[in-house]
């Protein structure tokens, strides 16, 4: 890999996933471009909008620009697919996709959730991960549930209240069935969660809310 993107790959859906270095992507860029993005933004802030643009551009093959709404959530200007970027410390994730349903999360392998893992969680959600001998099967569980509070189109969502794990399954790629249970929206979503050192990535990327195989 070059540029600063250590994986990609393609899921069943024909998904676009791309691990890039933050760092080493911007020692690409020149400083007009990375300037472009300073305005109000902190450092750390104008590397990663910078960043995003770039790894867009490369994983379209063509120049392009993430816009976002009013609530911050990414919007490609110039074709049909939709993205879902996910960031921590010097990683960033970007997943381009046709799916209407998607969204994105990484996290370091190693971050200790355990002082939180009441707030969002309950224990048989996490002896599901316990049984696959997975290591960290809180950190799992948190960006299982990121990625469905991305996925769902409603506001007021609780990690703990409305969205479960229900069932879990697989080794290499772990695939969570689970249920959105909100007063405004029921929807089921299938989350694969796999791992790519030092990181784990999941993702939705789903033609509609209800079970896919994977």
């Amino acid at each position: 890999m070059n540029n600063g993107i250590i994986h990609r790959f393609e899921t069943h859906r024909h998904s676009s996933i791309w691990i890039a270095q933050i760092a080493e992507v911007i020692s690409t860029l020149s400083e007009e471009q990375i300037e472009r993005y300073q305005a109000g933004h902190s450092l750390e802030r104008t590397h990663q909008l910078a960043c995003a643009d770039a790894l867009a551009s490369q994983m379209l093959n063509h120049p392009t620009q993430i816009v976002r709404d009013t609530e911050g959530g990414p919007h490609l200007s110039d074709v049909v697919e939709r993205v879902s970027i996910s960031h921590t410390g010097n990683y960033m994730a970007m997943l381009i996709s046709p799916s209407p349903v998607l969204a994105l999360d990484i996290e370091i392998m190693d971050r200790d959730v355990e002082r939180i893992i009441p707030r969002y969680s309950e224990r048989p959600e996490l002896e599901q991960f316990s049984d696959l001998g997975v290591k960290n099967p809180g950190l799992y569980v948190w960006g299982i549930k990121e990625c469905l509070f991305k996925a769902v189109p409603v506001n007021g969502i609780l990690f703990k209240d409305h969205l479960k794990i229900k069932q879990t399954v697989g080794n290499e790629a772990v695939v969570s069935h689970c249920e959105v249970e909100h007063p405004n929206l029921r929807a089921q979503l299938s989350v694969v969660s796999r791992i790519f050192e030092p990181l784990i990535v999941s993702y939705v990327d789903q033609a509609k809310y209800g079970h896919e195989k994977i």
